[in-house]
């Protein structure tokens, strides 16, 4: 959580009616996201994020925050309040450039590469559709100024959400149940190997009744979506009490009706690595399937953090996703079976193996 000592006191140019030369500029990076039926809607609030930094970086220099392991800057607006938090694509915890000159040992970031992370970053908030984990804005910019010069510096920027609380400081039976499963069943999609309790913040509101409530809002996704299954995979909800809760019937919808193709659509439209693709899509299968049987976010999760670390192969994409597309409608012949024992269920099944409420809203589309 960011507090006043995360990061040090801001500076700005005397006059703040024009740019001063010593200041701070800022663009957009265009995306390859022209065929995605939302990327005008995507356009239209990234480009008024970046306006807003834009502004206040024409007044206040970028701040690396002391917190984290990589290199982070909290960007101010105009007004000086927190806007959001830069982070350069080359500064990541294991890149030669991250100013806190930290080493990853972490065996989780061995199936990351060096310059991937702020493409990750914007790759979950597209991927979280409809908002449903709530992860906050999240643009590919570049930013100029005394700090990068005139070559910048690409990264991802991040709307600042304002927050009370880290997760881990509080105890966790007080979150809402679909809070903690919007945001597992992203984790689980996404494969994210650094979840834990820093990076899930807590905001305290008051509801009708004028109780207290708390909302969770997921952040720092730059090691999601790896290029093969990473040793001792981990989230952090899993020692939650929600995980042991079966989801709702909404939830299971949603991530039934979740469109693979529209996925990799988007990865492929920031450039990331077919491996990544192909995991990310077997992962997403899983999901399906877990959700199929009714599983809760726990068992689905120590499902897939036994995955084998292997590849299923590049020209099985498509084929996996029509496969896909076979569960979800006719429900019979079981994806995992191909890949996995891990569900450990007969080859062939039924509908009366699908969850009644399911297959129930199924037949009445």
């Amino acid at each position: 959580m960011l507090s006043d000592k995360s990061y040090a006191s801001p500076r700005k140019p005397s006059d703040k009616t024009s740019a001063s030369p010593m200041s701070y500029h800022i663009r957009e990076i265009p995306l390859n996201l022209q065929d995605w039926k939302h990327f005008e809607e995507y356009q239209e609030s990234s480009r008024a994020f970046i306006r807003s930094a834009a502004r206040g970086l024409r007044i206040y220099e970028p701040q690396l925050i002391i917190s984290g392991d990589g290199g982070a800057y909290l960007i101010r607006g105009e007004d000086n309040g927190f806007l959001g938090i830069f982070k350069p694509f080359d500064e990541d915890p294991f890149s030669a450039r991250n100013p806190k000159h930290l080493n990853a040992a972490a065996t989780h970031l061995h199936s990351h590469r060096p310059g991937e992370t702020a493409y990750k970053e914007v790759a979950a908030y597209l991927l979280d559709h409809q908002r449903k984990a709530g992860v906050p804005l999240t643009v590919l910019v570049k930013i100029y100024g005394p700090r990068w010069g005139s070559q910048g510096k690409l990264g991802s920027l991040q709307r600042y959400e304002s927050h009370d609380h880290d997760s881990w400081e509080l105890g966790p039976s007080s979150y809402e149940k679909n809070d903690v499963h919007q945001i597992a069943m992203l984790d689980l999609r996404l494969i994210n190997t650094d979840r834990h309790g820093g990076n899930i913040l807590v905001r305290r509101s008051n509801n009708e009744e004028g109780r207290s409530k708390l909302k969770l809002i997921p952040i720092d996704h730059g090691f999601c979506l790896p290029s093969s299954q990473p040793k001792d995979l981990w989230f952090e909800w899993m020692s939650w009490p929600q995980a042991k809760q079966p989801l709702d019937v909404n939830m299971q919808r949603y991530l039934l009706n979740l469109d693979l193709e529209e996925d990799l659509l988007i990865l492929r439209g920031l450039g990331l690595r077919e491996e990544i693709l192909e995991n990310m899509l077997l992962c997403s299968a899983f999901v399906q399937q877990g959700v199929l049987r009714n599983f809760t976010p726990l068992k689905i999760a120590k499902i897939i953090c036994k995955l084998p670390q292997k590849q299923i192969g590049l020209g099985k994409v498509h084929s996996l996703l029509k496969q896909i597309e076979a569960v979800r409608c006719k429900m019979k012949e079981p994806l995992v079976y191909l890949f996995a024992p891990a569900f450990n269920h007969r080859r062939h099944r039924s509908d009366t193996d699908i969850p009644q409420h399911l297959a129930e809203s199924k037949a009445n589309k």
